[in-house]
């Protein structure tokens, strides 16, 4: 009769406690995957085409709006991020948001993130309510991170007839308010810097970001070069290169010419007994070639 009336008391919680886990499992979300962040309860489908930006570690995700959208109006975007411990979360800065890009930054803003997967994910809805699909991405900023072009700096103090020195300057980060190559230190990175006359390159080079100037050599005086730099990178998947190109225009000094014209003796005018003491002479000269002025000749004397 005891246990009877023991089963008959366990009975009525199991079912309580049953009806609590089907309210959690339905009403919740669980985010582990972000496959339940929204149900596609309308004709909404999920934003296609999702990449996230990472140059010099500014993160930003990108999208292209769900190929099947709503008749009730504006779209709308929010924007999860997978927070480790505390499962996804509303990113606050791109909550019902209508355009198709966001910059999520703010919440992978450590130096620890930068060498982990980090999992964001974009979900339509609408002003009806109604809510499509999530898309999810996950990325490494390690090896999808894109390093920009240095800052070039060319002092005119250090422009001469035939070189020229050039300043390099990292790209800033955000983490720390550091360059960026010294948050990605696992990573090799180095300068490509040629130097052009116009469609002909005439200097090439490598440096390693860590070096912070260098030397444009075997330049001609008085003439318009342009310097440009671009970064490479290896990575686990190969050599990189940066679409991002600095560039810089430039002219070197002027300098004496290389040689001076050449002269000829032309006609001596008869003595004048009035001025025997005097005569014109008359001497003419031939400009040198113009590869050996070294810049312009203003004048001949």
């Amino acid at each position: 009769m005891a246990t009877t009336m023991c089963l008959l008391l366990l009975v009525p919680a199991l079912l309580l406690l049953l009806s609590d886990l089907q309210i959690i499992q339905c009403g919740g979300m669980s985010h582990d995957d972000g496959s339940n962040i929204g149900k596609d309860e309308s004709a909404l489908g999920k934003p296609s085409n999702v990449t996230v930006s990472c140059l010099n570690l500014n993160y930003t995700l990108h999208w292209n709006p769900p190929s099947s959208s709503s008749e009730d109006g504006t779209v709308y975007y929010t924007v999860y991020y997978f927070g480790l411990g505390f499962g996804w979360l509303p990113l606050p800065s791109c909550v019902n948001i209508t355009q198709h890009s966001c910059y999520i930054f703010p919440v992978f803003n450590t130096h620890d993130d930068v060498f982990r997967d980090l999992k964001v994910s974009v979900q339509a809805h609408d002003e009806a309510g109604s809510t499509g699909a999530p898309a999810n991405v996950t990325f490494n900023p390690l090896t999808n991170a894109t390093v920009g072009a240095p800052t070039v700096t060319l002092p005119p103090e250090k422009i001469g007839p035939y070189e020229a020195v050039a300043y390099l300057k990292a790209p800033i980060s955000p983490i720390g308010d550091t360059v960026v190559t010294q948050q990605l230190t696992e990573i090799s990175i180095k300068y490509n810097i040629s130097v052009w006359k116009q469609t002909t390159k005439i200097l090439e080079k490598s440096l390693a970001s860590s070096i912070d100037m260098t030397h444009l050599t075997d330049l001609r005086p008085d003439t318009s070069y342009e310097l440009r730099v671009f970064t490479t990178y290896d990575t686990m998947y190969g050599m990189k290169y940066s679409p991002d190109v600095a560039t810089s225009t430039f002219t070197t000094k002027q300098k004496s010419p290389s040689y001076g014209p050449d002269i000829f003796l032309g006609r001596i005018s008869e003595p004048n007994c009035a001025q025997p003491n005097i005569r014109n002479i008359t001497i003419k000269w031939k400009a040198p070639p113009v590869d050996s002025w070294n810049g312009q000749i203003p004048t001949t004397r």
